[in-house]
């Protein structure tokens, strides 16, 4: 499903309709959907709610947009990049596949909890095309790849999606959550242990399901 939006054909349309889902981002740190309306968006990126609706049939088109913008970066930005630093160990290349999962998830909690009350298909199947680049990644970069390259993405991308479902059900929901108006400094100050333990948890248990070596 994909927002409700006329498709804008000048720079300063472009410009607002970006303003607004700034704005929508930004109150969805501070409050949850539910008390989301049109009139904050339109006070918070300093429109009129005329201007939202001329894009948008209704708020919840407005967070598919969002969420559909998101998930476009985040697939732009999937691969990790290691090339960098070409001699980590498999088990150094799966601790930032954690971390990295870990932040991204952390930081993008809000939003990632607002889409997840829509039913939205096509943002799901996005947000699986970028896990599985990431994870492709991965699998290309550890240990013994060669000639198990198909075995190897899947037993990665498996992975990946243990990872993606951890930190998700910390970060979304249950008592440990995110809770909007908490910044993502003041989570890692109160939950240090707990993310500490977290990761510890899924680093071991990546490389002993991948064989990594250390």
């Amino acid at each position: 499903m994909r927002a409700t939006a006329r498709k804008p054909r000048q720079d300063r349309a472009v410009k607002t309709e970006q303003a607004l889902l700034d704005a929508l981002e930004a109150l969805l740190e501070q409050v949850p959907f539910a008390e989301v309306t049109v009139a904050k968006v339109a006070t918070a990126a300093g429109v009129t709610t005329g201007a939202i609706y001329r894009r948008f049939e209704d708020k919840e088109a407005l967070l598919r947009g969002a969420f559909q913008r998101f998930l476009e970066r985040t697939r732009a930005d999937a691969a990790l990049r290691l090339s960098e630093a070409p001699d980590l160990s498999d088990r150094d290349i799966l601790r930032v596949a954690v971390d990295r999962t870990i932040d991204f998830t952390l930081a993008n909690a809000p939003l990632m909890r607002a889409a997840s009350q829509l039913d939205d298909p096509r943002s799901f199947e996005l947000l699986q095309t970028a896990r599985n680049l990431a994870a492709d990644d991965v699998a290309a970069r550890l240990s013994g790849a060669a000639g198990e390259d198909a075995e190897r993405q899947g037993q990665v991308r498996f992975f990946l999606r243990i990872i993606t479902a951890a930190a998700r059900d910390t970060f979304l929901a249950g008592p440990a959550a995110r809770a909007p108006g908490v910044s993502v400094e003041a989570y890692r100050a109160a939950q240090r242990r707990q993310l500490a333990t977290l990761r510890e948890q899924l680093l071991e248990m990546g490389c002993a399901y991948l064989g990594a070596r250390p």
